[in-house]
């Protein structure tokens, strides 16, 4: 095993590299993860003897969305649109082993993968949306190409999340691992290579978008379906319905001064100073 950066392991098993995030205690995807990331791509792209690559994860999650320490503060390189680029333009697969639950930056990064395996417990979905934010790292165009535009609006607008089985009936799983999710996730690494499997990039997939173009009564019917920010249907939605209170702001952080007021009256968004406390991250 080699230690590539100090939160970012690589080891062999015989043709998979496996690229482990060691990162406590939420493996934060932090300047060390990135760099660790993208060294361990490289590395593995330019072995002829790696025929495809594993990315997982230490604790009880697979990424737990951006470090907090870096809010606020000038962007290092490698950015996460980099790291994404890479792992998606991988010559060789890129297979993702989910635990936990992925609802920030992590489904993104999982999203970018060619092919993702997860622990049964797994759940995903988008958290953002129940901020009234979007995901800034290409959910909104990777995973409506994985799971339908119908499934996409319901967790990105509606915030809904949903475990395993049901990932893997909408097409953002390829396999439910039972036991030890790192062997099964280089099986079916290994597997993959056997096959010869063509690489299967996100952004190229347009099967389930195609089936959605010229319909706008799907977006007309998402409109009227009931569904929220919080996830359910019929729920009161958060935030823009109603002017926050100052006790509201003091349990978020934000400062009551004029200006504050003012910027909660315009946006529909809780106000900055909360969002790394909310796990807001993409």
């Amino acid at each position: 095993m080699t230690a590539l950066s100090e939160s970012v392991d690589l080891a062999r098993h015989g043709r998979i590299a496996v690229l482990t995030i060691d990162n406590p205690p939420a493996n934060a995807l932090s300047h060390h993860v990135r760099k660790g990331l993208k060294d361990g791509i490289g590395a593995a792209r330019a072995d002829p003897a790696v025929g495809a690559i594993v990315i997982t994860a230490a604790g009880l999650a697979f990424i737990g969305g951006g470090d907090q320490a870096e809010f606020g503060k000038p962007a290092r390189a490698p950015g996460v649109h980099e790291i994404l680029d890479l792992i998606e333009g991988a010559p060789k697969p890129v297979i993702a082993a989910l635990h936990g639950t992925s609802i920030h930056i992590d489904l993104e990064v999982a999203l970018a993968c060619h092919h993702r395996v997860a622990a049964r417990a797994a759940r995903f979905g988008v958290f953002a949306g129940r901020l009234g934010l979007l995901p800034g790292a290409g959910g909104t165009q990777r995973l409506p190409r994985l799971v339908g535009v119908e499934k996409a609006l319901q967790m990105i607008v509606g915030g809904e999340t949903i475990g395993a089985e049901n990932a893997l009936r909408h097409g953002l799983l390829d396999e439910i691992v039972e036991g030890a999710l790192t062997p099964a996730a280089v099986a079916f690494a290994e597997k993959a290579v056997s096959e010869r499997r063509p690489l299967r990039r996100t952004r190229d997939l347009d099967d389930k978008l195609a089936a959605a173009r010229g319909k706008p009564e799907i977006f007309a019917a998402f409109r009227t379906s009931g569904w929220n920010s919080s996830g359910s249907r019929g729920a009161r939605r958060w935030p823009s319905v109603r002017r926050p209170t100052s006790r509201a702001r003091r349990r978020w952080g934000a400062p009551r001064s004029a200006s504050s007021s003012a910027r909660s009256r315009r946006t529909s968004s809780p106000p900055r100073s909360c969002w790394p406390r909310c796990g807001w991250a993409t």
